[in-house]
This record gives structure tokens, sequence and C-alpha cells, in this order.
């Protein structure tokens, strides 16, 4: 295909940069009163971080193998409410993914609904996530959890968050907490 944009060089390696911040991710989620550091969770109960990055970067350089990337979450993820008619994030990074990156047979499933919370995430795993057998799956969820008519704790929110990264670690997917 002629005049196809790839990356590559500097532009490759910023990308991968890009996803290497979002596997060792040292942002908080904020919950009333309290905060929760992503970069604490992820040592106590991810603590792969390293190997996490470079199997990824294994896995993109492989572009025989196919991989399914799924994006899943809150309304922030669906993009339905948030975008005003744009592309969500999870829309940019397919396209950066399969057609910057000539990773065209990747599939990128967004399986977010607005207005869920972990609990949420968790009662529906199977059908979002599971079914579809993932090797990456990015999670941003949290915004729900926190609001305060949903009267969930903190120790509620953490506990469910522990649940969903060991089911995505049961299905040997690398978690991506944003």
């Amino acid at each position: 295909m002629k005049n196809r944009k790839t990356l590559s060089g500097s532009s490759r390696r910023q990308f991968l940069s890009d996803i290497s911040k979002a596997v060792l991710i040292s942002s908080a989620a904020t919950l009333p009163g309290n905060i929760l550091s992503a970069s604490a969770l992820s040592k106590s109960i991810i603590g792969k971080e390293e190997n996490d990055l470079k199997q990824i970067e294994e896995w993109i350089a492989n572009k025989e193998k196919p991989l399914k990337w799924i994006f899943t979450g809150d309304s922030i993820t669906q993009g339905a409410k948030h975008t005003l008619g744009k592309r969500s994030y999870p829309q940019i990074f397919e396209e950066r993914i399969r057609f910057e990156m000539s990773r065209g047979r990747d599939f990128v499933i967004n399986s977010a609904i607005s207005g869920n919370t972990t609990k949420d995430m968790l009662n529906d795993f199977n059908w979002r996530v599971a079914q579809f057998r993932p090797q990456i799956i990015s999670l941003m969820i949290g915004t729900n959890d926190a609001a305060v008519i949903r009267n969930i704790s903190l120790n509620s929110f953490d506990n469910n968050l522990r649940m969903l990264i060991e089911k995505f670690r049961k299905l040997q997917a690398i978690p991506i907490l944003q």
C-alpha cells in the first residue's frame, strides 16, 4: 500500500514507551478521603511489571502472532458519553496498533460499560473479558466506585480491584491499570 504511514525508529520506541508507562503505572485512584496507590497495589499483587513489559514488547515485535487487547472499565473507556462524537481512546489505540504498527490481525475489543463499578466488572467478568481469552487487558475503572451515592468503601474497592487483577492473571493476561 503506497503512502502507508507506519511507526518506525523513534516513533515506535515512543509508542512502546507509552505502553511501558501504562504497564508500570504509578498513578493513584482517589476515593473520598483516601488514596489507593496503584503502584503499591501493583507491587503487592501484580509484581511482574518488568517481565510484563518485556513480554508485550516481544509480542508486538512478532507480527506473525496476532494479539487480543481488551479495554474495559466504565464510561471513560466506553467513550459513548464523554467523547462528544469523537473517537474513544481504545479506538485511537486500535488505529495505532493495527495500522501504524502494521499489526492488522490484532483485535482490540472495548467491553467497557458506562456507570459500571469494580463489582459490576466482577459480576460480568466472563462475558466482558474471559470469553475473549485476551493477552492484554487495559482496565480503567474507579470513578463510579468513588461516587458518594454508591457508598463503596475503600476496602471494597481495593478487594474488588485485587480480585479483577487475579482473574486477569488466571487468564494468563497482562493487566494494564490506568
